[in-house]
């Protein structure tokens, strides 16, 4: 199997969840939130909510790594020579925050209560996508594109994201996550609580840095990545 294969996988798994998450929620099938009015979903039912629901799915930082990660795997898959200095950030990007999106999620966020299709959707965007992700990493790269610059640039992506979190709630009183609600937590315990996740995508990076060379010390005439 070679890693434009592995890449399409990638990508397609990534472009389900995707579509399915955003499906279901123009549908309706996510319930209203009733129950915290400082995080997302207090929209109207039926199509007086439809905007308000499309805007805020597309304003968390899951959907923000999966549309990512799918576009990425999908042009890798395509050309995996792609060397551009802007790509090989993209790319260690869709690849930190799809991790990012599967600890978080799974140590702080999982309440286990997701059962139909919802479940479905649910386990692609921060379960199994993560996890392929990763493995994909592991076995394809590709190689040699993760250094010092690449690690601190990808950094710009998420705290953009984060900005526009943090603006968004402002003026809309609500936040995509309970740790990023001013409202309810302070500026300063939000800050403190981004600064430690900055520190952790640092790591991550280097992390990330130290496979990559060792898979090449233990696999130097490995084709996969080819």
């Amino acid at each position: 199997m070679t890693a434009r294969v592995l890449f399409a996988i990638n990508a397609v798994l990534a472009w389900i969840g995707i579509v399915l998450s955003t499906i279901l929620s123009a549908g309706d099938y996510y319930p209203v939130n009733t129950t915290d009015p400082g995080l997302y979903g207090n929209n109207p039912v039926g199509a007086a909510g439809f905007l308000g629901r499309e805007i805020d799915h597309f304003s968390y930082f899951t959907v923000w790594s999966n549309l990512l990660l799918a576009i990425i795997m999908t042009l890798l898959a395509i050309n995996p020579n792609r060397t551009s200095s802007i790509f090989r950030v993209l790319r260690l990007d869709a690849l930190v925050m799809m991790i990012v999106t599967g600890v978080i999620f799974n140590l702080l966020l999982n309440s286990g209560a997701h059962e139909g299709w919802d479940y479905w959707s649910n386990s692609i965007v921060h379960v199994w996508g993560p996890l392929l992700t990763f493995i994909v990493f592991i076995l394809c790269g590709p190689r040699r594109w993760i250094n010092s610059g690449t690690i601190f640039a990808a950094l710009i992506l998420p705290l953009l994201w984060l900005a526009y979190a943090l603006i968004r709630g402002s003026v809309i009183g609500a936040y995509p996550y309970g740790f990023l609600d001013v409202n309810a937590n302070g500026m300063a315990s939000v800050l403190g609580f981004v600064a430690q996740m900055v520190i952790f995508a640092i790591i991550l990076g280097y992390l990330l840095m130290l496979i990559d060379w060792l898979m090449r010390k233990l696999f130097p005439n490995s084709r996969i990545a080819a």
